[in-house]
């Protein structure tokens, strides 16, 4: 199908859509980065401050940092899955018009929710890393690794239910 824009072109303002209305809208937003923050504030006080030294403390600390990941996953799929079929009749809509091709909606949209899903675990990822009792940039970088990774993963497996959500 021919479209009056290129495929970039079309990909740079459906971007820049969905990333205002990411910002903009407070169920977006709210739904993705409050769940987070609150969770990761129970956990780091449920694992407060285990020490290394003792095996059943790191034990401690894998569950604790295995909660996180699972805290993480959960909360995007959970905002992603609901906003994604209301959009749908939108994007319908402006591929039976011509307007915009569905590889450049997806992309962009794929694009964001990777940039999203890592920026939701660097801000709320910390909380629980400190609470635990860790220090160190290596040991942060461990920490945040899984989070970031997991989040991504949840993202886009949220954009793929929404899209099969009725």
């Amino acid at each position: 199908a021919s479209y009056p824009t290129s495929m970039l072109a079309q990909y740079c303002v459906l971007l820049a859509r969905a990333t205002s209305m990411w910002a903009k809208d407070p169920t977006q937003l709210m739904a993705g980065a409050l769940p987070q923050i609150f969770v990761n504030l129970v956990l780091g006080l449920a694992f407060l401050n285990p020490s290394l030294d003792d095996m059943d403390d790191a034990r401690t600390l894998s569950y604790g940092v295995f909660m996180a990941m699972a805290n993480c996953f959960m909360g995007i799929l959970c905002a992603i899955v609901v906003t994604v079929p209301i959009e749908r009749v939108i994007v319908m809509r402006e591929y039976q018009n011509g307007t915009y091709s569905l590889l450049s909606y997806w992309g962009a949209r794929a694009t964001l929710a990777v940039i999203a899903g890592a920026l939701s675990a660097v801000c709320s990822g910390p909380i629980g890393f400190f609470l635990m009792g860790n220090t160190g940039f290596g040991r942060y970088c461990a920490y945040l690794a899984p989070l970031v990774l997991n989040n991504i993963i949840g993202m886009l497996i949220a954009l793929v239910l929404g899209c099969v959500m009725q």
